[in-house]
């Protein structure tokens, strides 16, 4: 347990994230590379998931391409 006895949420435990960056050259930090992210998603690597409270699916395939 973390402090304060706190609990680990279970329900998201086996989520994952995708963030989409765009890189660019910045002219004002002297043509280093800079990174933005312009995208980002949550979800389930099974197939079957889906949020309990909606019933829609959590599929990180399904989310992204939607």
């Amino acid at each position: 347990m973390a402090d304060g006895g706190e609990k680990i949420d279970t329900e998201h435990l086996k989520d994952i994230g995708v963030v989409v960056y765009k890189m660019y050259s910045d002219p004002t930090e002297g043509g280093k590379v800079s990174y933005e992210a312009v995208e980002a998603y949550a979800g389930s690597l099974y197939k079957d998931d889906v949020n309990p409270t909606t019933g829609v699916t959590k599929f990180i395939d399904t989310i992204i391409n939607s």
